[in-house]
């Protein structure tokens, strides 16, 4: 869910850019190795562009929480799984990568309402 980094509207449209350039017969399209989108504010007409250092953050967000995520162990089974260890550095890096695309970001990260609620969550501890 995009917000409009002017006035914070919810009704913006996303454009994705990421199409094929026109090749001859027989050769293969074009492949784009970054994202390119644009946003369009229906209630303010605001035009903006996608940043790649956004892109950038969030997958080393993402990086870091697969990391340091932990699992639950199911007690019915006899495995014994020993738990990862984490290190205290990604938690702090994870945590400040939250902040940083809560409030600095929250106008081009294309996610889910769900995922944000758990960004901002993790960017208030």
């Amino acid at each position: 869910m995009v917000t409009c980094k002017k006035c914070n509207s919810i009704s913006v449209k996303v454009s994705d850019l990421n199409f094929a350039t026109v090749k001859p017969e027989g050769q293969p399209a074009a492949k784009i190795g970054h994202t390119k989108k644009e946003f369009y504010c229906h209630s303010c007409g605001e035009i903006w562009m996608f940043d790649l250092e956004c892109e950038r953050l969030y997958f080393e967000y993402l990086d870091l929480k697969r990391k340091t995520m932990m699992f639950v162990q199911d007690l019915r089974s006899l495995n014994k799984i020993p738990p990862p260890h984490i290190e205290s550095h990604d938690l702090m890096r994870r945590n400040e990568l939250a902040k940083k695309l809560v409030t600095g970001y929250k106008h081009m990260l294309d996610i889910d309402p769900g995922e944000w609620h758990e960004l901002e969550q993790e960017a208030l501890i």
